[in-house]
């Protein structure tokens, strides 16, 4: 009888720390699960109102960046820091919408918003030296810029470990894929590897390792982190093809015996 009044008191804790939440805070919460759609009806009245919510604007900007709404996004996220331009988050999250629209336009419309991604980016850290977000982005931006455009491997790196002192494991896994771009892959592995120790359940760990094992002919090896990015998400295409591409050469060399 004790053990049932004992989860009975934790079942009504529960409860009641999840009503004393906000919306927006529960949101936030449903947003790092992934879970857009729950969030966005917990905040899009908030967001949408006469007098709207700037955080609950912020949040749906990150579900609209989820579904791929990518103007939409950058319209909220602009919208949010003119209802409160002292967050950090807001500005990073503008970084984050533009970046994922500039995965859906042409090369020859990608210039502007490079530069508007950046700016996004910088206001950011101006704001908040620790911001993950912006750190990460920006050692993306100066990674995969063109040197004659600004691209800057030396601050990609920079940017990379500031954010590993925040989070060891997204900063290892961009501290390698910077290694990558330099065509250091041995170091890039290392960082990688690490990044997988870090989290063996971490999906983007296993593949970076997969593919730089790969660039360096170390074909076993690359194919056992793909086998475990498959266990961890079965439906990952990029670690099926590799697997099939493996599959496919291993096939071709035995013919040649």
């Amino acid at each position: 009888m004790t053990s049932i009044r004992l989860l009975a008191c934790l079942l009504l804790s529960s409860a009641v720390a999840a009503l004393a939440q906000s919306p927006t805070e529960r949101a936030e919460a449903l947003l790092d699960q992934g879970e857009f759609l729950a969030a966005e009806r917990l905040i899009e009245s908030l967001a949408l109102a006469k007098k709207p919510d700037p955080v609950a604007v912020w949040e749906l900007s990150r579900v609209r960046t989820g579904q791929h709404q990518t103007e939409e996004a950058i319209r909220l996220a602009e919208k949010a820091i003119k209802l409160d331009a002292k967050q950090a988050r807001f500005h990073a999250q503008l970084g984050s919408a533009i970046v994922e629209h500039m995965s859906e336009i042409s090369r020859l419309d990608q210039g502007s918003f490079g530069n508007r991604m950046r700016k996004a980016f910088e206001k950011a850290l101006e704001l908040d030296a620790n911001n993950l977000v912006a750190l990460l982005g920006l050692s993306r931006y100066y990674w995969s810029t063109p040197p004659s455009m600004g691209g800057d491997l030396a601050k990609a790196l920079q940017f990379a470990e500031r954010a590993r002192k925040i989070d060891p494991l997204k900063g290892e896994l961009e501290i390698g894929a910077v290694a990558g771009r330099k065509g250091d892959f041995a170091t890039a592995l290392k960082h990688f590897e690490a990044a997988a120790e870090l989290n063996p359940r971490n999906l983007d760990a296993q593949l970076s390792c997969g593919h730089v094992l790969l660039r360096l002919g170390r074909m076993r090896e690359a194919r056992e982190h793909y086998e475990a990015a498959l266990t961890i998400s079965p439906k990952s295409d990029m670690a099926r093809k590799a697997l099939e591409a493996l599959d496919a050469a291993q096939k071709a060399a035995d013919a040649k015996r």
